[in-house]
């Protein structure tokens, strides 16, 4: 879907919503390159959906909102916005706000979560996994152990204490 500035935002049923939203996020990049720029995003005027919408009757609103949050989701994005007092840009690059304090800190927690959820460096590239701790032999039962009566066992490995009850069988000689 390429759109002329001039054009009407329209979405064929054909499109699937990944494909409309991707196409509006490009068109919004080509319509306003001094706000929407995918390779060194600035932060966004808080509200700037409203101005789309009002400027942009014709675009679909779920499509919008949807464009706007693959954006403003990114790494990049979330980099900007995590300096304090950085310049918010409305849809004429102009300053139309700063980044508070407490949004540069909301920014930052998303990037230190999403550094959390990736692997390590050198799991990544190869580097040789530690050897797995070998599996200590099962203890023989206490002696002074009855026949019939339960056993309670606890297992190490887990987190939290569990336990296992064990019911020992009598053997016929």
């Amino acid at each position: 879907m390429i759109l002329e500035p001039s054009e009407k935002i329209t979405t064929t049923p054909a499109e699937s919503r990944g494909e409309q939203t991707i196409a509006l996020q490009s068109w919004l990049a080509r319509e306003y390159p001094s706000t929407f720029n995918l390779d060194a995003p600035s932060p966004l005027k808080i509200g700037v959906h409203l101005d789309l919408a009002a400027q942009h009757p014709d675009i679909d609103p779920a499509t919008l909102r949807r464009a706007l949050k693959r954006y403003c989701e990114r790494r990049r994005y979330q980099l900007a916005l995590a300096r304090e007092g950085a310049v918010r840009l409305d849809l004429d690059g102009q300053p139309a706000g700063e980044v508070t304090a407490e949004q540069a800190t909301i920014a930052k927690a998303k990037l230190t979560a999403w550094k959390a959820k990736k692997p390590a460096k050198s799991a990544a590239q190869g580097a040789p996994a530690p050897a797995p701790a070998p599996t200590p032999a099962p203890t023989p039962p206490p002696p002074r152990a009855l026949a019939g009566r339960p056993i309670l066992r606890l297992k190490k490995p887990s987190p939290g204490v569990v336990a296992a009850v064990v019911t020992r069988r009598e053997v016929k000689p």
